[in-house]
């Protein structure tokens, strides 16, 4: 019995001082909410490798090129000087890519849509939309105007053309301030340029 006892007081010794141990340990811990931050990991970088840099400059003013082209429509169509010679580069490329060597400076074309004779032949006071559909204003990098051909010189590659389609009750008139404007039209576009319509 005394052996008994004896064993008895061993384990239980035994036993409150693992229990005692494992306390103290439970203890050091850091609270199990309390987790360790995610390693840092550097997102991946997304630059473009040769050749894509001029696709995403492009597509970068694509909305840009929209919103000039709707801005100078109303200008040519109110005959706003101040507007067209904010908007217009000193020197124009004509926009068909069989004139692609023709340019006309920003006074001659200011003084052609602004002091046509037949404006006031015509009644202009129309909302753009009218004249042109906002809605389909196609652009696309200036490169694919020419079909592969060099660009003119006064362009440059980030350079963009929108495609104009001219409403049928707006064609009588703006034909005449907008040379070679018919059922369609188009406007070259500088994203970021200070007077940003580089060729009509």
């Amino acid at each position: 019995m005394r052996l008994i006892a004896c064993f008895g007081c061993v384990v239980a010794t035994t036993l409150l001082s693992c229990g005692a141990a494992i306390e103290s340990t439970a203890e050091s811990r850091s609270p199990v909410t309390d987790w360790d931050p995610t390693p840092y990991a550097p997102e991946p970088a997304n630059r473009p490798t040769t050749g894509e840099t001029v696709g995403i400059a492009a597509s970068g003013g694509y909305d840009f090129a929209r919103a000039v082209t709707v801005r100078l429509l109303r200008a040519v169509r109110d005959g706003n000087e101040s507007e067209l010679n904010d908007l217009l580069a000193d020197q124009l490329v004509r926009g068909a890519a069989r004139m692609r060597s023709a340019l006309r400076s920003r006074e001659q074309m200011v003084n052609a849509i602004a002091h046509h004779p037949r404006r006031g032949h015509f009644n202009m006071q129309q909302p753009v939309s009218q004249i042109i559909n906002v809605d389909q204003l196609v652009v696309a990098p200036v490169s694919q105007r020419w079909g592969g051909r060099s660009i003119p010189s006064a362009l440059q590659d980030t350079d963009l053309i929108v495609s104009v389609t001219v409403r049928e009750e707006a064609r009588r008139w703006l034909r005449y301030l907008l040379p070679g404007w018919r059922e369609t039209g188009t406007v070259i576009v500088r994203p970021g340029a200070t007077a940003p319509v580089v060729g009509l």
